[in-house]
């Protein structure tokens, strides 16, 4: 079920004959069947469960912020390095004073070394704040409220250095504008209207500088796709969705494809199936399904490295896995060596606690470098193994807290989980 924490409770309306047409239309030649796609589990998100964050790339960086938690909204501000396989923690959004500034489903884009969070939810309703955060000086400055007013839950990107926030919902209802944003000039424009319905919690993704925009929730699940050209202003409508009707679903692109993937949909489930969606032939292909638990409100992020970074979301719990999608490999976990391939007990830790490696794990007599860093990225400890044995880490001079444990085997890449120390 959704979780999200809206005022409104109007129930989503059943229309069970014309939603199952719907679900079986991926049998048409639009939708082709494949299996493709390869997913590989990372460092689970330090902080612990979370779902309708905000995400963005900047460099070859993923960066999480705010979202909520079974304690509430979130404006805390996360850093994730794919080469280590490690989270830091940032400034929060709004920095020390931010107080009342934790907010979910908030619209996000970057654009160079910056990245914008737009409205979103929190202890308003509708937030119409805009916030810049440079990632040089790990600042956060306020900057040209959303001139569309109190919004939650609409759509994000960014195409030739301009941010782009589309539908959503407001205290007025549902919305199907869109509006650009110049940081040049610190100026929102409204642009043409969205040809669809007025609906929150779509996808949004940009290829080859054309925006496409679809699935969502207007009263009723929906699949449909439109393409937005920022040069001529104009939306084009494109092929639907090849998964079922579905809102709170995932879009990213890489190597100039599209993907969406989870949300909740038509048979009133979560989804963890996954699309391709070709802009040149208009079509969706079937990928292989994540491997986690179906959920939605996911966050995902695609980087330059032509892999996308996502996990987190909801399935009933709030959920802190994450995860590495290459789009060109044609298996879950092709790597062998994952976070799974070692214990770590007991944790929390209070005098020490012991590493053991699964059986095949490791390479006879391979060695194995083991770093203990905090969440501001800072090793305090290192070990050094041969993966054959158990390995003790002693707590030493460390101070109660969250640390993470990076696992390094020479012939493999680096692997960690968390380790709480009391």
């Amino acid at each position: 079920m959704e979780n999200l924490k809206f005022n409104d409770k109007k129930p989503l309306m059943k229309k069970a004959a014309t939603l199952f047409f719907a679900g079986i239309i991926s049998f048409s030649p639009l939708f082709m069947q494949a299996q493709m796609g390869g997913w590989t589990q990372r460092a689970s998100f330090p902080p612990g469960g979370r779902s309708a964050a905000a995400g963005f790339g900047l460099g070859s960086a993923a960066y999480i912020s705010c979202g909520i938690d079974s304690a509430g909204y979130k404006r805390s501000t996360w850093y994730y390095d794919p080469a280590a396989d490690l989270w830091s923690q940032l400034t929060s959004l709004g920095g020390i004073t931010g107080s009342g500034l934790s907010r979910d489903v908030a619209m996000c884009f970057s654009i160079g070394t910056n990245a914008f969070v737009v409205g979103g939810q929190g202890s308003i309703a509708y937030m119409s704040d805009t916030w810049k955060y440079d990632a040089v000086s790990d600042t956060w400055t306020q900057v040209q409220s959303f001139a569309g007013g109190g919004r939650r839950a609409g759509v994000g990107f960014t195409i030739n250095g301009k941010g782009y926030v589309a539908l959503g919902q407001s205290s007025t209802g549902l919305k199907n504008d869109t509006w650009e944003y110049n940081p040049g000039t610190n100026v929102w424009t409204q642009k043409a209207l969205y040809p669809g319905t007025a609906r929150r919690l779509a996808v949004a993704f940009v290829i080859n500088n054309i925006a496409y925009v679809g699935t969502g929730d207007d009263g009723v699940f929906k699949g449909d796709f439109y393409a937005y050209d920022p040069s001529a202003n104009t939306w084009s409508p494109k092929a639907a969705f090849g998964g079922t009707p579905r809102y709170g679903a995932t879009g990213f692109a890489l190597n100039n494809k599209g993907y969406v993937g989870f949300g909740y949909d038509n048979q009133l489930m979560n989804r963890k199936d996954f699309w391709e969606y070709d802009p040149v032939a208009d079509t969706w292909t079937q990928m292989n399904n994540f491997p986690g638990t179906a959920r939605s409100n996911v966050t995902a992020i695609a980087l330059p490295n032509n892999h996308a970074y996502m996990g987190l979301g909801y399935d009933s719990l709030y959920r802190e896995d994450w995860w590495d999608f290459d789009p060109l490999s044609t298996g879950i976990s092709e790597q062998t060596f994952s976070a799974n391939s070692f214990t770590l007990f007991p944790v929390p830790m209070t005098d020490h606690s012991t590493l053991q490696f699964d059986a095949q794990a490791v390479a006879q007599d391979e060695k194995v470098t083991i770093g203990i860093y905090d969440l501001a990225g800072n090793e305090v400890k290192e070990i050094m193994s041969n993966g054959n044995t158990p390995v003790t880490i002693g707590r030493g001079n460390m101070v109660p807290g969250v640390y993470i444990v990076s696992v390094q085997p020479e012939k493999s890449h680096a692997v960690s989980r968390r380790l709480v120390v009391q």
